[in-house]
């Protein structure tokens, strides 16, 4: 993943009329956002590499909301991203 990722996720939720509480590293390989509408949400990123090394946030490979099985990869910029990134979006609106 690249920052970019990040940014664009950042903004799509805030335009959705979420507001990101918090970013933290907990520890060396899991970083979260805490996300609020009506609700409170937790966003989990997987901080590993593809061997299974710690990474930094920015290096991570995906996300996933916190008790759902709502997910999303961070692919190369283009249609698969886009799509995935509306697609998540979407479903993380449907829990508010």
């Amino acid at each position: 993943m690249a920052q970019w990722h990040l940014d664009e996720l950042e903004n799509k939720i805030q335009q959705t009329g979420w507001i990101i509480i918090s970013q933290l590293q907990e520890e060396e390989h899991k970083a979260i956002w805490v996300i609020k509408r009506k609700s409170i949400q937790y966003i989990d990123f997987s901080c590993f590499d593809t061997m299974g090394y710690p990474v930094p946030l920015q290096e991570s490979f995906g996300c996933q909301i916190r008790e759902t099985k709502v997910n999303l990869y961070f692919y190369k910029k283009g249609e698969n991203w886009k799509n995935n990134l509306s697609e998540f979006i979407s479903k993380l609106n449907n829990l508010d």
